[in-house]
Order: structure tokens, then C-alpha cells, then sequence
């Protein structure tokens, strides 16, 4: 079950500890191996967390803008006769850039690229492809899509990497949740952090099977189950808490709930399994019996036994399995310090809120007819207004006079798109920007420009998440190997299998390669950044190199890397283009240096002329080759 436990390596007390290692210990670590001690500490940050979890629950309540507007003319908040248009700019922005990060990290045919520390030239293209299969198993990709649209909306969020067994390469994501991860809320680091607690919502039914599946203290568990049964509640869930803290350089974890029956843990302390493998050294291998002799009573040498196969144990674990990533990472220096777009877009979401309802609330009474009675001449009326119903093509008894209310003004117009301008300018998009500025002074070079500033900011956001993955995709890799390396899954079957087929329930890996060094960047710092950069490069240099032999090279490489789908016909038919080109130059140098003078004279003046006709054409066609071919690599630079 995916973000619960599983069989873990059995917990060493801290009265088995050796005198060496007590002395080395911190003492105030063992507060967290000590129930009722580690739970005053876990209840106080628990209660710290309480303000950032109230305000989360906030800015989800502004994203969405959810309204009841009976309700509000009810209670007077808006006028019977209005409107609230909500604008969602914050859950515009988010989704906006959600598409960019997604596509950063799903676009390439591979997740990650390997490179061999010790050998470069080590081909790393089957093994990237297999590690990115393995990974990308059913649902892993809605887990980076909600971290990363939570870390936008809310500054910061993480993504746990879990040891399951269960998926392909033994490697699963979760995300963890802005309000759900705690923590020292004046660190820097998490890794820094002596305490974490991931908290996790279940229903009883969900809880009973923890005692079976997962180890969990019956006991404890049936005291949450009475909690449930008493509040007569068929929704209620629990709190449960997953508790990570580090004791002598290793990472230990303890369930924990609490509700106040619960006297210890849900699962007592023991050291986190993450799947990381050692490989033991190979025990003295023994001899088949004493020496042997001969029939003439001779000694022979003894036989050897036959090689025990590799055995790995457990690996103890230095750092938490848990990657947070900063939405922008600044100057300030505690993680709860940083903000996302809930926190920078909110003043321009209720700007465009208000005026957008002003704007319709505003044409809607304008569009309204009112009618008052006109006083006789003593001032006075006997009517009123109500008692009287227009109709059409009807004369009415009394002089009436209409009023109509003047329309909203157009500034208000004007004063949404310069909001949505600087809206697009804080989301990097400033392109869009300009686009949208409402005076003539756009030119192609300031959107030029624009495109290119965008382009600056959109790398070093995507800098920064590539940063982060690697991270994640690296940690991921040390399972991955430890299981191939250990034959516990199938990663890189060797190229030349064995001539004897291996025994039943022996899983083979090209460990010669599995087992090697690699250092790994995400797939779109390569297939992404890069390619970009390199576009925008051969767009900016083109004027430079179109006239010189470069220039179909550079061509060809505008066109892989800009349509990779249709480059391989587009690149036939502009190289079926150059060798006509080059046909036609070669026969025009041949019918030059062929036809002397005194041969021109015997063709006669029509002759020459045809001739003269001839070349001028050829002449003309390589030029418009040219020029079309100018024409294609100008537009996208222009565009």
C-alpha cells in the first residue's frame, strides 16, 4: 500500500547499543525513541503547523472563488439587482504554468539522461529507456502534476520516494501535501531537520488492515476504531502521523496518532527501508572433504565448492526520502518563508473581480428602463407609479417621463488590460504583455525582445525544477540499482545471455553496466532547455550565416529540432531542392567553359541570344532557390 510501510529492518533498542556508539549518540534523540516523551515533542509541532494549515485552507478558498450569491443578497453584501463575476487569475496562472513544468518533465521519450562517470562512451540509451519505462508506471505522473501545481500555488511541497515492491522497479512517488509535511519551520533544509511528520487521513476500514498488512499494534488501532465508533460519524477519519527522525546517522520511522486513548505507538521505531542494498562479503568457501588419494596412495589437491551467489543486506538510510522543491527560491532563507501564486496574484484577482462586476452590473442597469409620472402644473401628481402598466401601441393617460442610467465607463475597460498586462508580466509572459498593451508602439523588434526576455525567465524557473527532479530521479536510481545489482528485478538484460539458462526464479541483469557510476540529469534539461537555446540561437544568427555554406546545415538543424515529427521528410525534399541547385550550377560551369568564341559566331545572333536567355534563367532560378529558402528561416525569427 503505497505511503505505508513495509517490511522493515528489525529496530536495535538503545539499551543493545554498544558503550562506543551510546557515547557518540545525541542524547536528545532518544526523546524520540520514548513514547511519552517524543509525544510532547510531536503534539508541539504538530500545534506550530496549525496557523500555516488554516491559512492553506484560505487560499484554497480564494482560488476557486466559490460563491452562493442568493445567499449574499440575502445577507446584503451585494445589491438584489447584482452580479459577482469572479476572476480566477490565481487558478489561471497555476494552470498556465502547470502545462510548462508538465511538459518539461513528459515531453522527452525519456525521463533522465545517464552519463557514465568513468566512461563517457559507456551506450546508456537502453538503460535510459528501461528506467524510464519501469517509472512511469499507472498514476505516477498525477503525483508530480499535483506537487508541482501545489508548490505554485502555495510556494513549497514535496514528493516522497517510497520503496514498494509492488510497481515494476520497486520505486513509487507520492506527493505529500503543502499543509501534511511538518517540520522545524525555521530550517533551510529539510534534511536539516531532526523531526518530520507526514500526516495521512484514513477511514477505520482502511486502518483495520494495517494491523495485518503493515505490523500495526492492534491494540492502539482498536482504541482509534472505538474513537470512530463513538462519534456515531459514518465520515469521520483519523489523523495518523508517519514520523521520521534521525539517531546515529540513520533514518528511523514510528507511527503515531493523537487522540488521546492511544497510549504508544501505532508501530514502534525501526529503521526506514528504502530498498538500498549492500553487498556482503562472500563467506571462506569450504573444501568437498579431506584430500583424496590416489589408487597409489597418492594425496590430490582438495576439490573446491562450487561459488555461493552474491548475498546483499539492507543499506541504512542518511537522508530523508523526501524532496521538497521551493516555487521561488530567494533571499529568504526559511522554507515557510516563500510564497507561491496564491499569495502574489491575490490583490490582482480582486481587482479584476471588482471591476469586471462593476463593468456588467454597470451595463445592466444601464440597459434597465425607468419611468416616473410628470407633476401637473400645481406640482402635484394623483398617480403613481405602480399604478400604471406600458404597453405597447397604447396611449397612455398620464405624461410620463423615462430616465436611463449613463453606461460604465470605458476606462474601466482600459484599466482590466493593463491589469491583465502586468498580470502577464509577473507570470514571466511578457510577450503577452506587450502583445495586449493597448498603444501602436509595438514593433517586431519589442516583441522580439519580449519573446526573448521570456524565454530567459521561462529557463531559470525550469533551471531550478530541473534541479529539484534530479535530485529525485537520482535517489530513485540508488533503488533502482541496489534491486537490478541484487537480481530482485529485471532493469538491463545482458546483451549475451548465459549459454546455460539461468535457474528458475533468477532474474539476470547486465550488471557490467548496471553497476557502474552514473551521474543523471532530467531528460529535459537535455531535450528541453537546450533545444530551445539552440533554436533561438540559429534564429538569431541566421542573417549571419544565410549566404554562406553553412547555412543548410544550419537549416537542417533548425528543422530536427523545430518539427521533429515531420524533419526527416522536410530535410529530404530541401536536400532534393540543393541537388537540383547544384545540377543546374554544374551544367551552366560546363556550357561556359565548353563553348569557346569562335562557336558563339556560328550559332548566329538568334542562337546567341537563346543562349543568353538560357543562362539568365538558370541564373534566376538559383537565385529564387535562395531566396525561398531565405524566406523560411527568416519567419520564425520574425514570428
Amino acid at each position: 500500500m503505497a505511503g505505508f510501510p513495509v517490511e522493515s529492518a528489525t529496530f536495535i533498542p538503545p539499551e543493545q547499543v554498544s558503550g562506543d556508539e551510546q557515547d557518540t549518540a545525541q542524547p536528545e534523540a532518544f526523546e524520540l525513541l520514548d513514547f511519552h516523551k517524543a509525544k510532547v515533542r510531536i503534539d508541539a509541532l504538530i500545534g506550530q503547523w496549525a496557523d500555516i494549515k488554516n491559512e492553506t485552507k484560505r487560499r484554497r478558498g480564494e482560488r476557486k472563488i466559490k460563491l452562493d450569491t442568493e445567499k449574499m443578497r440575502q445577507d446584503g453584501s451585494i445589491g438584489e439587482d447584482e452580479l459577482l463575476i469572479p476572476v480566477r487569475i490565481i487558478n489561471d496562472n497555476i494552470t498556465r504554468e502547470l502545462g510548462d513544468a508538465m511538459q518539461f518533465l513528459n515531453a522527452s521519450q525519456r525521463l533522465v539522461y545517464f552519463r557514465c562517470v568513468d566512461d563517457p562512451n559507456v551506450d546508456t540509451r537502453q538503460l535510459e529507456s528501461n528506467f524510464t519505462k519501469g517509472l512511469t508506471y499507472r498514476g505516477w505522473y498525477k503525483q508530480f502534476k499535483k506537487h508541482y501545481d501545489g508548490a505554485c500555488f502555495l510556494g513549497w511541497d514535496s514528493i516522497e520516494v517510497i520503496y514498494n515492491e509492488a510497481k515494476p522497479l520497486h520505486v513509487s512517488f507520492e506527493h505529500c501535501g503543502h499543509d501534511r509535511l511538518f517540520y522545524n519551520r525555521k530550517i533551510e533544509d529539510i534534511q536539516d531537520a531532526e523531526l518530520i511528520l507526514r500526516e495521512f487521513e484514513v477511514t477505520g476500514m482502511r486502518l483495520e488492515t494495517f494491523v495485518e498488512r503493515h505490523a500495526f499494534e492492534k491494540t492502539q488501532v482498536d482504541k482509534l476504531l472505538k474513537t470512530i465508533k463513538d462519534s456515531n460519524k459514518d465520515n469521520q477519519v483519523i489523523k495518523i502521523y508517519k514520523t521520521y527522525f534521525k539517531y546515529q546517522n540513520c533514518v528511523y520511522i514510528e507511527w503515531y496518532a493523537k487522540d488521546s486513548d492511544v497510549t504508544s505507538w501505532l508501530k514502534a521505531p525501526e529503521k526506514l527501508k528504502c530498498g538500498i542494498l549492500t553487498q556482503l562479503p562472500p563467506p571462506p568457501q569450504p573444501t568437498l572433504g579431506a584430500a583424496l588419494s590416489d589408487p597409489n596412495g597418492m594425496a590430490s589437491t582438495p576439490m573446491p565448492m562450487a561459488p555461493a551467489p552474491p548475498q546483499f543486506a539492507e543499506q541504512e538510510v542518511r537522508m530523508y526520502p523526501i524532496f521538497l522543491y521551493i516555487y521561488k527560491d530567494d533571499e529568504e532563507a526559511p522554507i515557510t518563508e516563500h510564497k507561491g501564486r496564491g499569495f502574489l496574484d491575490l490583490p490582482q484577482q480582486e481587482a479584476s473581480t471588482a471591476l469586471t462586476s462593476a463593468v456588467v452590473n454597470g451595463t445592466s442597469r444601464a440597459s434597465n428602463v425607468y419611468v416616473s409620472v410628470k407633476p401637473d402644473v400645481n406640482g402635484e401628481s394623483n398617480h403613481k407609479v405602480e399604478d400604471l402598466v406600458l404597453e405597447n401601441s397604447k396611449i397612455l393617460p398620464v405624461p410620463l417621463e423615462f430616465m436611463q442610467m449613463d453606461y460604465p465607463d470605458p476606462m474601466i475597460l482600459a484599466t482590466l488590460q493593463m491589469l491583465d498586462a502586468a498580470n502577464s508580466k509577473t507570470t514571466g509572459k511578457l510577450a503577452t504583455a506587450v502583445s495586449n498593451r493597448k498603444d501602436s508602439r509595438k514593433t517586431a523588434k519589442e516583441l522580439d525582445v519580449a519573446e526573448g526576455e521570456e524565454q530567459k525567465i521561462s529557463s531559470i524557473s525550469q533551471a531550478d525544477y530541473s534541479e529539484w527532479l534530479r535530485e529525485v530521479f537520482s535517489f530513485a536510481w540508488l533503488i533502482v540499482q541496489a534491486q537490478a545489482m541484487a537480481g530482485k528485478i529485471s532493469l538491463l538484460p545482458p546483451q549475451k545471455p548465459s549459454v546455460e539458462a539461468p535457474p528458475t526464479g533468477v532474474i539476470e541483469n547486465d550488471l557490467l553496466i548496471v553497476g557502474r557510476e552514473y551521474d543523471l540529469r532530467p531528460a529535459g534539461e537535455v531535450d528541453v532547455i537546450e533545444k530551445q537555446q539552440t533554436i533561438q540561437s540559429i534564429q538569431q544568427d541566421w542573417p549571419v550565416f544565410q549566404n554562406t555554406p553553412i547555412a543548410p546545415v544550419l537549416l537542417e538543424e533548425y528543422v530536427r529540432l523545430r518539427y521533429p515529427t515531420m524533419s526527416d521528410k522536410m530535410i529530404a525534399a530541401l536536400r532534393a531542392g540543393d541537388m537540383s541547385k547544384q545540377l543546374v550550377r554544374s551544367l551552366m560551369t560546363a556550357l561556359q567553359g565548353a563553348i569557346q568564341p569562335e562557336e558563339l559566331q556560328a550559332v548566329g545572333p538568334e542562337g546567341q541570344a537563346q543562349l543568353q536567355q538560357l543562362m539568365m534563367s538558370a541564373k534566376q532560378y538559383l537565385s529564387q532557390g535562395m531566396g525561398m529558402a531565405n524566406q523560411q528561416q527568416s519567419a520564425p525569427a520574425a514570428q
